[in-house]
């Protein structure tokens, strides 16, 4: 059984929202004492600075400036991979990186076992509908799911994602979704000071995380669904995380409290009543699974890949652009305690798959999976 591992981050220009996925998953293969390379262009990201059991190789350009990372045009990953001799290939993103797919290509060529995590849910083309200039990207989609018979594993982040990998034909599917480390429950002197930092008092809140002001969070479709909250419930506030907006530029009751530690965000949303993810599409949303963690319940548009997990939770999904029916939902849970116990049935979904050392588990169990003669009949729900 190998022991060694070379994890190429994916995507353009960085690793983006992947980072912290590489990031928690190289410390603990280190932590169980596997030898772990990050084959990456540099280990500048903000994610990775802490990873000091972990070894950087560093692959080229192959044109100057900003136009190499811009389509991940880095070579010598294929020398990184021969120079680790032995070990299993882990590859992350499946945007139109040529370092991902010269990735799976090498570890291929040289006999590995390769494992492809691609972060890709069949909804991302709402995203690529909503500009002309996006419209190529709809066309390489359906190619994505093919390119996963390259790999030997493709771990999945949800079922649906799953699924189009599984009828594309590749050889193994499993499900090796993004994970969370295991924190207890924030304090509850700890969440009181921060809501007493706002001036929140007794005010029912609703979180909001974005650490980007783009389309595609929807930050507009939640304030028009707050505005109309407020209606109802004149003293409720959303505090929101990430950003640092305007006042001008929010409704009456919105606190922009800017980007904070990890440490502070697990009391803020320990803090808030409910966590609403408004986004027109998210692959997968680690804020749900940090909302679980907090034992808090969730409320997230129909283009969130997390979604009918949530649902099974007893959350609520509302379709993205829907205000009377976000409001709906919020407002139950800011009136009311009988819909709350949805975060502790959460919280008990992150204790089952989505914590730090059960799907390192699964990891490590494909790193030492052969591909078999036939595919799968079904997505297995670990990788063993």
């Amino acid at each position: 059984m190998t022991r060694s591992v070379v994890i190429v981050p994916g995507g353009i220009g960085g690793t983006g929202g992947l980072s912290i996925d590489v990031a928690n998953l190289a410390a603990a293969l280190a932590e169980r004492s596997w030898d772990v390379t990050l084959a990456a262009p540099d280990a500048s990201d903000a994610a990775f600075a802490a990873l000091r059991t972990v070894r950087f190789a560093r692959v080229r350009p192959m044109l100057r400036g900003d136009r190499a990372a811009a389509l991940g045009l880095f070579r010598d990953v294929r020398r990184v991979i021969r120079e680790r001799d032995g070990a299993a290939v882990h590859v992350f993103g499946s945007m139109p990186s040529y370092l991902t797919f010269a990735a799976l290509a090498a570890g291929r060529a040289e006999g590995r076992v390769v494992v492809w995590t691609p972060m890709f849910h069949p909804l991302r083309g709402r995203v690529w509908r909503t500009r002309w200039a996006y419209s190529p990207m709809l066309l390489f989609d359906r190619l994505v799911p093919y390119l996963g018979r390259l790999a030997t594993t493709v771990g999945a982040a949800t079922e649906a994602e799953a699924a189009a990998f599984e009828r594309a034909g590749c050889r193994r599917v499993v499900l090796l979704p993004p994970a969370v480390a295991a924190k207890p429950i924030a304090a509850t002197a700890e969440a009181l000071a921060f809501r007493r930092s706002l001036n929140l008092d007794g005010d029912p809140a609703v979180l909001v995380v974005a650490s980007r002001d783009e389309p595609r969070k929807g930050l507009p479709f939640a304030f028009a669904a707050f505005e109309q909250v407020r209606e109802r419930i004149p003293h409720a506030k959303l505090v929101l995380v990430g950003l640092s907006l305007e006042p001008s530029l929010t409704p009456a009751g919105v606190m922009s409290v800017g980007r904070v530690p990890d440490c502070m965000l697990s009391t803020a949303i320990r803090a808030a009543n409910v966590v609403f993810v408004p986004s027109l599409f998210e692959a997968f949303s680690r804020i749900v699974i940090e909302a679980w963690e907090q034992a808090r319940p969730a409320v997230v548009t129909d283009g969130v890949a997390m979604a009918p997990r949530v649902a099974a939770a007893g959350g609520e999904v509302v379709g993205f652009g829907d205000v009377a029916a976000a409001t709906k939902a919020l407002a139950a849970y800011l009136d009311t305690d009988w819909k709350r116990a949805t975060g502790q049935r959460g919280r008990k979904f992150v204790e089952d798959e989505y914590a730090v050392a059960k799907v390192v588990d699964d990891a490590i169990a494909t790193y030492s999976a052969r591909p078999a003669v036939r595919r799968p009949p079904a997505v297995a729900r670990v990788a063993g």
